[in-house]
């Protein structure tokens, strides 16, 4: 006797696979933010946005003959998908595990500063890193302080003779 045709694992034009129906669309997305409570984090609904205002928004932007219409009117950045940037990039984190290890990694060298340093910066983490970055650091402290984490280790004795 043949096997019940219905379990059969080919689909045709007659045979269409099972529906599995989808749920129900809502036009309505929710707004989340985060709330800490009692050292604990939860994620908060704030409100709701309307997703297809914000399709429809950007709408008229998309269609091909009004971007043809800026290009002719001399915006050249109107067929430009992107400008490009050029720069060494090696150095950056890669994943965002590495971007929280540079930030582990530059917090504990700030700590690891004399405290009139740290006191300059009001022991703010967030202060001292723009300082370094805009070389304010640099012009305000001229004396030799530990290198960052990040900056290549000196060499060893074991190069001299």
């Amino acid at each position: 006797m043949p096997k019940d045709l219905s379990k059969t694992l080919f689909y045709s034009r007659s045979n269409y696979p099972p529906k599995n129906p989808q749920g129900e669309f809502s036009k309505y997305e929710p707004i989340y933010s985060l709330k800490i409570k009692d050292g604990v984090e939860e994620l908060v609904e704030v409100g709701k946005t309307n997703v297809y205002e914000k399709i429809q928004a950007y709408a008229e932007s998309t269609y091909i003959y009004n971007i043809l219409d800026r290009f002719a009117g001399g915006d050249v950045e109107a067929l430009d998908v992107r400008r490009g940037f050029y720069a060494d990039v090696t150095q950056l984190p890669k994943t965002r595990v590495e971007m929280l290890q540079s930030m582990i990694d530059s917090e504990r060298y700030f700590n690891s500063l004399p405290l009139e340093i740290r006191q300059a910066y009001d022991h703010s983490l967030i202060k001292f890193l723009e300082a370094y970055d805009n070389g304010s650091f640099q012009k305000r402290f001229k004396e030799e302080v530990v290198p960052p984490p990040s900056a290549p280790a000196a060499s060893s004795g074991e190069d001299k003779k």
